[in-house]
């Protein structure tokens, strides 16, 4: 086996190398050629290289752990929204309502208008309590605690209205947040053997548009 020593700067390279060439004993041709890196160019090359992939796999996991972070919160407020959204439908069924029930027109048009006394002229009813006792006592839990408390009717699903009202708004919030981790780690090229970043971002970004 010959060895040839490259130029500076050969193949446009600020560093030498060294060729080996490997003989075939029938017909004396080379068969092979292998070049040796004689110089630490290539080290700090793939050094370099390495830091850069390294740093782009920390960012990558950490949108993943964003990701998945997201995820789990978004599981955890779906189990309180239908806890929630259960003791709203019991409160509703013992008052004989509905999520629909709307006060009478002629109490939204009466509405604030006083008479010559103190009492108004008409009373806005609940659309919750209807006909109900407001201020029959209910036990009730509070989330996060072990602890029951007797309050009002009217108060009962007062609080479990507004407790309703964000948590929708978290859903929504982190569902956005999901779409968008989804997004950024598919064009980081991660799903590109399994969807491509367009179709998966046609697929995130669609919307239903009423006809």
């Amino acid at each position: 086996m010959e060895s040839t020593q490259l130029p500076e700067n050969a193949g446009g390279l600020a560093s030498p190398f060294r060729l080996y060439r490997g003989v075939c004993r029938r017909d004396s041709r080379p068969s092979y050629i292998i070049i040796v890196f004689t110089s630490g160019y290539f080290r700090s090359l793939f050094s370099s290289n390495m830091a850069e992939f390294l740093k782009k796999l920390t960012e990558l996991e950490l949108e993943a752990e964003h990701l998945l972070l997201a995820r789990h919160e978004l599981v955890e407020n779906d189990k309180l929204r239908n806890g929630n959204r259960e003791a709203l439908t019991a409160l509703r069924k013992k008052a004989r309502t509905t999520m629909s029930s709307v006060p009478s027109p002629f109490g939204s048009i009466m509405k604030g208008v006083s008479g010559t006394g103190s009492r108004p002229l008409v009373q806005e009813v609940c659309t919750t309590c209807g006909n109900h006792d407001s201020f029959e006592q209910n036990w009730m839990m509070f989330p996060g605690t072990d602890l029951f408390m007797e309050i009002p009717f009217h108060a009962a699903h007062t609080i479990l209205e507004t407790d309703q009202a964000q948590l929708d708004f978290e859903a929504k919030k982190l569902q956005s947040l999901v779409k968008e981790k989804t997004m950024l780690i598919s064009e980081m090229g991660v799903l590109t053997d399994i969807i491509s970043p367009g179709v998966l971002k046609s697929l995130v970004t669609l919307n239903d548009k009423p006809k």
